[in-house]
């Protein structure tokens, strides 16, 4: 849930931002779909007489957050079952939206623990990552990843995820109002925070 802290830095009223990000948080939590949070923060804008979010930045702001939220859970639980499930493969959604960065990381497999180009890698990445039992494993090598030609502009997140999303918060920074720069300074001090304290544990 920490990512969304910058999910709509843009809008310039504190309440409205904190009201978006507590829908969003409890959207996420409760299991809910990307029409009921729509829903919410569309009756919020009409709330606060203030103009709307575009669909696709709406669709951005919850795929985002859901996949980012879904894969640190993922994360948090596959130390747990290294020797059930010693590998993992990445995989597209295998259609014509698949983006070139993403196209050259379909089916490559990596080692439980390995997690660089663990989904999602960019906004709106709709890849999974799928665990490969240790019966299955027998015969499998992971990917060289020297092999791997990944274009950065589609791939922003790989590597450790909150490094990189503080990055582009970051370079959003400058470009910013100062209303929201000061939403995103404090979106990365508290992502620093709890990196920070992550690690420590």
């Amino acid at each position: 849930f920490r990512f969304q802290s910058f999910a709509v830095a843009t809008i310039e009223n504190d309440r409205l931002l904190q009201f978006i990000q507590e829908a969003l948080a409890d959207n996420l939590a409760s299991g809910g779909t990307e029409k009921s949070f729509a829903a919410i923060v569309e009756e919020a804008f009409v709330t606060y007489g203030v103009d709307g979010i575009a669909p696709h930045h709406l669709n951005t702001v919850w795929r985002t957050n859901t996949a980012l939220a879904y894969s640190g859970g993922q994360i948090a639980q596959m130390a747990e079952v290294v020797e059930e499930f010693p590998f993992w493969q990445y995989k597209t959604a295998e259609d014509e939206n698949v983006r070139r960065s993403h196209r050259a990381l379909n089916n490559r497999i990596f080692r439980n623990g390995d997690y660089e180009y663990w989904p999602p890698i960019d906004f709106n990445c709709r890849c999974d990552a799928i665990l490969i039992s240790a019966d299955d494993a027998e015969s499998i090598e992971p990917t060289d990843k020297t092999t791997i030609k990944i274009n950065d502009k589609e791939a922003q997140f790989i590597g450790d995820k909150n490094e990189r999303f503080i990055e582009w918060m970051e370079e959003n920074l400058k470009s910013s109002t100062t209303q929201a720069q000061d939403l995103i300074a404090k979106a990365i001090e508290d992502l620093k925070k709890t990196t920070n304290d992550n690690n420590k544990n």
